[in-house]
């Protein structure tokens, strides 16, 4: 799963996962979080991870769940 960030506002989150083309997702309590994936093969992982970059979100970090 590809992480791009997370938010105390929905509409915060939901401008940042449109912008990179991922979700926005709740979690814990008045939380969000900006989402890609899961992926079913790491290239997958790393070329969506390159997108994000090249997008020029840099705080990203793949994660194996």
């Amino acid at each position: 799963v590809l992480e791009a960030g997370s938010f105390f506002r929905a509409d915060f989150a939901r401008a940042q996962a449109a912008r990179l083309g991922l979700r926005a997702e709740p979690f814990g309590r008045n939380q969000w979080r900006v989402r890609g994936g899961p992926y079913a093969t790491l290239a997958e992982a790393d070329a969506a991870f390159a997108r994000a970059l090249q997008s020029g979100q840099q705080e990203l970090r793949l994660v194996v769940e």
